[in-house]
């Protein structure tokens, strides 16, 4: 288990990049691990990013997650996260492994 935000500062990180990127919109795309052609692309509002922190409550919620092509994944075995983030400085992608979840709470 990988600490993202009780001690560490991971997804409260990501959250003031959103917030300070200048306003629009967050792209980032799912795709499998070992078959990279399996892949589903999102969108979301800059602003619908919470995190919460503390004794097992720790996370990191985006809502109102926007399917926007792909093929069609339903659920990654493996998956990577790829995040593209639009702000005054041009485009900045990167790429890391991200543990599954539920692709329930993406749609």
């Amino acid at each position: 288990n990988i600490d993202y935000q009780v001690t560490n500062t991971v997804y409260s990180s990501f959250k003031t990049s959103c917030d300070n990127q200048g306003g629009g919109q967050i792209f980032f795309r799912i795709f499998e691990a070992q078959q990279p052609n399996e892949v589903n692309y999102y969108k979301f509002n800059y602003n619908e990013v919470t995190v919460t922190s503390g004794g097992g409550a720790t996370g990191m919620l985006i809502d109102n997650v926007i399917y926007i092509g792909g093929t069609g994944q339903a659920d990654f075995i493996n998956p990577v996260v790829g995040w593209g983030m639009p702000g005054s400085g041009g485009l900045g992608v990167k790429t890391i492994p991200y543990e599954p979840w539920n692709m329930n709470t993406l749609t």
